[in-house]
């Protein structure tokens, strides 16, 4: 065997990307600037249609409910017909390129709102085709361990950029929405010159086989459905938070930019905290209180968070609604998938739920808030996510009446 020392440099790449050491530093980057660019332009959007256009809160949930939408029809329609004749990283290299031009450009460019729904369409559809590929990169050619330990690290990357975008793109936002977009833009294109160097130092990848998921027969969890439904309802809130809450604290309670960033990086980072200590554990796989709770519990800070306008309760209660975020969201991922024959129509279906919920979150939320104000809007959610826990109780209850007997 040839000395290491002695290796051209080329052979050294490529061996370090059969490794996973070498796909894995393009990777994780391009998850961290792809989730922090998305969470940093967000808000810097929402502020520059409104000094622009006067856009309402209405028109801001419906552009949200557009994105979704467009995420749904590349999900669904347009990233499977791409997967079978595109290598991931030349997915990832398209839509980085995309998200930068629809994402970052074009709503500083167009003339009307109305442009801006076809534009954040695209952006929906673009966003579709980065994250599947990206996850399916980190995993190709890994199982048992070695798979958990990279997926570790993979979700470390995204978390970590989702908790100091917004709190980046609140401070920028101060001096400029305008400059957020165009940050946000560079941003993007930065990670379409990553993976393009990536593959022209390096042709073979890592992502030129795709391992099936191995089924590993069926275990039955109880939780899927009331998993499932509190993974929904969970998400109308966080498409609340994310979208309107923005309006309402800027319009309505004079809230800063920046402490409107610093309320979504105290969100972000309770979820992200909450992700790390659940990773660590495995007794609440099949537990259904730590799931019924979180979503009582939520719904009860719903409550108190319609009366607030303190800017440090605001920061507790969204941290803490993070915490509680990321234990719903823990368990519709793991019933989702445990006990599927078919674990990638599992995985669909949360990411569907999922988009589902901050669509609708956003659409709604919008429409209420325009007519009726914020408080209407929260504690609205707040009974919705009552009777959707009443119904999960009675649906656990039944299932363990049925084991038992």
């Amino acid at each position: 065997m040839e000395p290491i020392s002695k290796l051209p440099f080329k052979r050294l790449l490529e061996r370090a990307y059969y490794s996973g050491i070498g796909k894995s530093a393009v990777i994780y980057p391009v998850a961290f600037i792809g989730a922090f660019g998305m969470s940093f332009a967000s808000l810097g959007f929402i502020f520059y249609l409104q000094d622009k256009f006067c856009a309402t809160g209405e028109q801001i949930g419906f552009l949200a409910g557009v994105w979704a939408l467009g995420y749904l029809l590349g999900f669904f329609y347009l990233r499977p017909g791409l997967y079978k004749r595109m290598l991931p990283r030349y997915q990832i290299l398209v839509s980085s390129t995309v998200m930068s031009v629809f994402g970052g450009i074009m709503p500083l460019i167009l003339p009307s709102i109305n442009y801006i729904y076809i534009s954040h369409l695209v952006y929906g559809l673009a966003i579709s085709m980065f994250w599947p590929p990206l996850t399916a990169w980190i995993s190709i050619g890994f199982e048992g361990k070695k798979l958990g330990a990279m997926m570790s690290r993979y979700n470390f990357s995204w978390c970590l950029g989702t908790v100091l975008g917004p709190l980046a793109g609140g401070l920028v936002c101060e001096y400029s929405p305008a400059v957020v977009l165009v940050s946000g833009a560079c941003l993007f294109f930065s990670n379409s010159l990553l993976v393009l160097g990536a593959t022209l130092a390096m042709p073979h990848g890592g992502d030129t086989e795709a391992h099936e998921p191995k089924s590993f027969g069926k275990v039955s969890t109880g939780l899927r459905l009331p998993a499932l439904a509190g993974l929904t309802c969970t998400f109308l809130f966080v498409g609340i938070l994310a979208n309107i809450f923005p309006v309402f604290a800027r319009n309505d309670i004079g809230m800063s930019e920046g402490m409107i960033g610093f309320m979504m990086f105290c969100r972000t980072l309770g979820m992200t905290a909450c992700f790390v200590l659940l990773g660590r554990l495995t007794v609440w796989h099949f537990m259904a209180w730590p799931l019924l709770a979180a979503q009582v519990l939520i719904a009860l800070l719903l409550l108190v968070l319609s009366s607030v306008y303190s800017e440090l309760v605001f920061s507790v209660l969204f941290f803490v609604l993070g915490l509680l975020n990321a234990v719903v969201y823990a368990n519709g991922q793991y019933h989702s998938i445990a006990g599927s024959r078919d674990k990638s129509f599992g995985a669909a279906l949360s990411e569907l739920l999922i988009t589902i919920g901050l669509g609708a979150g956003s659409c709604m939320g919008g429409v209420i808030y325009q007519f009726f104000g914020f408080a209407a809007v929260i504690n609205s959610l707040a009974v919705l996510m009552l009777a959707a826990w009443v119904m999960q109780l009675i649906w656990v209850s039944q299932r363990v009446t049925a084991k038992n007997t």
